[in-house]
């Protein structure tokens, strides 16, 4: 399947490694609203081992497929999109650990792009409550707010 740069503008991503496909964005009914779905993959090559640390020499971290992750992304024309995230897995011949790919856009273990914590932090600045905060930024769970 192609990728392409092409929709990283318009989700507001300015991050390298993140390859989107050249496919339209699916509208799909998510928790009972309408969303839009885009696929990408982030993959790049490993410089060295996360857990040990050693030099990616002689391929000492490999590719080791890939994890799928589902980030929740803002709103964009009154439905929220989410992103099908392709990480990248690596493998260390030296320690036997593996590790995922890291992008600038969303922390680590998170479903819940940058950009959305940052609209949560300021509208949480403002005296409002929670549920009210979780209303505005587009369709957002309680809990996420906390």
């Amino acid at each position: 399947m192609p990728y392409t740069y092409n929709k990283t503008n318009y989700l507001g991503l300015k991050v390298d490694n993140i390859y989107f496909s050249n496919e339209l964005p699916q509208e799909i009914y998510y928790k009972c609203i309408k969303t839009l779905f885009y696929k990408a993959v982030l993959t790049y090559d490993a410089i060295a081992c996360e857990c040990c640390g050693i030099k990616n020499e002689n391929n000492t971290v490999i590719k080791n497929g890939k994890r799928h992750t589902l980030i929740y992304m803002g709103e964009i024309i009154y439905k929220p999109p989410y992103l099908e995230l392709n990480k990248q897995r690596f493998y260390c011949k030296a320690c036997g650990e593996t590790f995922t790919a890291k992008s600038s856009f969303v922390q680590p273990k998170s479903s819940i792009s940058n950009l959305v914590k940052l609209a949560i932090a300021e509208k949480a600045t403002e005296a409002r409550s929670e549920k009210a905060i979780a209303r505005d930024l587009f369709h957002l769970q309680l809990f996420i707010v906390k």
